[in-house]
């Protein structure tokens, strides 16, 4: 991996994150992040492949095969991410619909019998009103 090849090679040259963030004017903590390769959090990419192309040439390591790893590290990543946000995105539609299909459900089922209790209250009611039916000669 990238980040172990960045920490071996510095370790190597006896330096420590102090002294390369201070020699190519990029914060410890992105360099720390290069080297764990713990990429939440980090500048936009543009910075990011130049951070790498910096600490590489600084090191003497040719700075292309870390760049490609990188890139690929950032896809999976973002792939990861994308994976998890579509999850919690049906986590949440799951979870409307358990909520929401009962009380279709419910309504649906209650509606013919609610119509049926008006329709009959309806009749008598008119039979209350009209009085008793009599027979006519």
């Amino acid at each position: 991996m990238a980040g172990e090849q960045f920490r071996k090679a510095r370790e190597e040259a006896g330096l420590s994150l102090d002294e390369v963030a201070r020699d190519l004017k990029i914060r410890t903590g992105f360099l720390s992040a290069l080297e764990n390769e713990s990429f939440e959090g980090l500048p936009p990419d543009i910075y990011m492949r130049g951070f790498i192309r910096e600490y590489a040439k600084y090191l003497g390591i040719p700075p292309e095969p870390l760049l490609e790893e990188y890139v690929k590290q950032r896809i999976l990543l973002s792939a990861k991410s994308k994976q998890e946000q579509t999850s919690l995105g049906k986590g949440i539609s799951l979870s409307r619909t358990l909520l929401i299909v009962p009380l279709i459900f419910a309504l649906a089922m209650s509606t013919p019998l609610v119509k049926k209790s008006v329709e009959e209250v309806e009749k008598k009611m008119v039979k209350l009103l009209k009085g008793p039916t009599r027979p006519v000669h």
